[in-house]
């Protein structure tokens, strides 16, 4: 599996080393990951922020790819949580609507590593 984040492009080989790169953090304790088996497609494009985390799943070229949804959004009443794109300073802001729980990363890569396809442990929105 390769990963590119803020760090830079890494090859990994298992479970163990995934797990490792992506507790990486920049800036105030964010990162964007994109995670690919062999080809650019599939993929999953992970956005951290402290405890919170948003994942897109790219499916084929041309498809805008499905979104991480969650139901049951309690974020502090706000609408939407701030993550970080191409730098750790480049904002963009992300619907709280389908912003997960950090905890629910792992499971959703190790799903994508072993499957290669979209993880079925997370609900999804259609793009």
């Amino acid at each position: 599996m390769i990963i590119e984040h803020f760090g830079g492009k890494v090859e990994v080989f298992n479970i163990e080393e995934i797990e490792k790169i992506l507790l990486i953090r920049y800036g105030n304790n964010v990162n964007e990951f994109w995670l690919t088996i062999d080809k650019k497609i599939p993929c999953l494009a992970i956005l951290v922020n402290n405890d919170k985390a948003t994942i897109t799943y790219f499916i084929k070229e041309g498809h805008p790819g499905f979104q991480s949804l969650n139901k049951n959004t309690n974020n502090d009443n706000n609408k939407y949580s701030v993550f970080y794109t191409n730098t750790p300073t480049e904002e963009i802001e992300i619907d709280n609507n389908n912003v997960i729980s950090i905890d629910l990363v792992n499971d959703v890569v190790k799903e994508f590593y072993n499957t290669h396809q979209k993880p079925t442990c997370i609900e999804w929105m259609e793009l």
